[in-house]
């Protein structure tokens, strides 16, 4: 009962938000503060219910009951995320350019080319496509996006030009095959793992982001996720060399796909991919054949034009001094440091070091462990000791980012439900604060400047990334007691 009322009342949250949002800027910064706020505090009640209660069937066995308690809370789930499509996107105007990638790409055959800026005056253009160009941010630069998210949004098109509704039924389709890929991960008996899942399930980050808003970070998240999964000891056994064949190509091909959509998953593949030919092979054949569709056959011949799809013009003048909602950035500027270009340089160069001695202590430890080592059953040995590096270096990643967007928050969050812990979870409530920025508080008539568009107040940082502070503590002092405990019991 206490999961049936707690969805109840987040489904009521989001059907309000789904009248109230019917067009761009229909939905205020109240709005959302009452119904996403909302929300969280109820997942935050029935969490703590779930941790210090006792949900059981009316038989009395807890597996049945987690077993019914993760069949209602998946129900929920799916009702949420309908009702975010159903949803017109709530303080965001990123959906303009989606549509409009998706026209350039399938009336000029690539969206890589002029900025939407260069359209301004041309006569060729639909009403529904004017109003596009007008909402579009940004529009003297050239697109941000990936060759694989292009894919998706030509797709869109073809359904129905210049329609939201497709592009956000992909992405809310994306988020739960993540949803139900990670209940492979979820063991009935472990209920931390359980709770991480429904901390999934109804988190009001995903909800808004990508049902309602249609981020795309959740697709290039999904084939991570199945990459992961499929992440595995090889077997021995003649039988079973063509299967691992294709499976360590498919890992590497879902891992192309995933760069395709961002960066970010270069974090994540070079651990997946290892040193195994067929999965490398599977990679360049991923990058090969996205690349095709926008520059053919001459890649070979203009390499400049075939790195501009997988580093795009826009995409590397948004990391030339592009800062939002970067605690550290913040912290840098406090204490009189000015150039924050060259703290990004350091920080980010401090991040590859780190993630290569990883990656190399990863790599020597491949070839050592014994295949017999303890791993939670649900895991292989390989997932098992790979998950934790991966949670740790995503979560480092997000905080020596330039720009910590909420929706960046997804590509850590699966790996917070194969290896339970707080920091994650905490992170994905406060990063909501971040909206509390200029150009949702303020009105244009009130800034002096065109930067205090995106200036989150100290106030709104100091408590974003100081709970998250907080649960990093609780993460580090609980990771301790569970080291301790092992070395006194051998």
């Amino acid at each position: 009962m206490p999961v049936f009322g707690a969805g109840s009342v987040c489904a009521g949250l989001y059907l309000y938000m789904s009248r109230v949002s019917d067009g761009y800027g229909a939905a205020s910064l109240e709005d959302a503060v009452w119904v996403y706020g909302g929300a969280g505090a109820v997942l935050i009640l029935l969490v703590a219910w779930l941790r210090f209660g006792e949900p059981q069937s009316p038989g009395g066995s807890e597996a049945a009951g987690c077993r019914s308690t993760l069949l209602w809370v998946l129900a929920f789930a799916l009702l949420f995320r309908l009702l975010g499509v159903l949803t017109f996107p709530v303080l965001e105007d990123d959906f303009y350019r989606y549509l409009w990638d998706g026209r350039m790409f399938v009336e000029s055959g690539s969206p890589y080319g002029p900025a939407p800026a260069d359209f301004f005056a041309s006569p060729n253009l639909s009403q529904r496509f004017e109003t596009i160009l007008d909402g579009i941010n940004h529009p003297g630069l050239p697109t941000i996006y990936g060759p694989t998210l292009q894919l998706v949004f030509g797709l869109s098109y073809q359904i129905a030009p210049g329609a939201l509704w497709p592009v956000q039924c992909l992405f809310a389709l994306a988020d739960v095959a993540v949803l139900l890929t990670l209940l492979r991960f979820v063991p009935l008996g472990s209920r931390p793992h359980l709770i991480c899942w429904l901390l999934y399930a109804w988190s009001p980050l995903l909800i808004k982001e990508f049902a309602t808003t249609a981020h795309p970070d959740i697709l290039g998240v999904l084939f991570v996720l199945v990459a992961f999964f499929l992440f595995q000891g090889e077997s021995q056994e003649k039988k079973q060399v063509t299967k691992n064949t294709i499976r360590l190509l498919l890992i590497g091909f879902l891992l192309a796909l995933a760069v395709g959509v961002k960066p970010f998953a270069l974090v994540v593949a070079p651990f997946l991919i290892r040193f195994r030919v067929q999965a490398m092979a599977g990679f360049a054949l991923g990058i090969l054949l996205i690349t095709l569709p926008f520059v053919g056959f001459d890649l070979f011949s203009d390499v400049e034009a075939a790195l501009g799809v997988w580093l795009p013009e826009g995409l590397r003048a948004m990391g030339q001094g592009w800062f939002f909602n970067a605690g550290l950035y913040e912290f840098g500027y406090w204490l009189g440091i000015r150039d924050l270009v060259l703290l990004q340089r350091i920080a980010l160069g401090l991040f590859a070091a780190v993630w290569t001695l990883a990656w190399i202590s990863a790599m020597v430890g491949t070839g050592s462990r014994s295949k017999k080592s303890a791993a939670p059953a649900f895991l292989s040995t390989a997932q098992s000791s790979t998950a934790p590096v991966v949670l740790v270096l995503l979560g480092l990643f997000m905080f020596v980012l330039p720009a910590l967007n909420p929706w960046y928050l997804v590509w850590w969050l699966p790996f917070a439900v194969i290896v339970p812990c707080i920091t994650p979870w905490v992170a994905s409530v406060a990063v909501l604060l971040s909206y509390l920025s200029g150009i949702n508080v303020s009105s244009g008539a009130t800034l002096d400047s065109f930067g205090a568009l995106y200036t989150v107040p100290g106030w709104v940082l100091a408590i974003e990334f100081g709970s998250i502070g907080l649960a990093l503590i609780l993460d580090i002092r609980r990771v301790g007691r569970k080291w301790v405990f092992r070395r006194q019991t051998g």
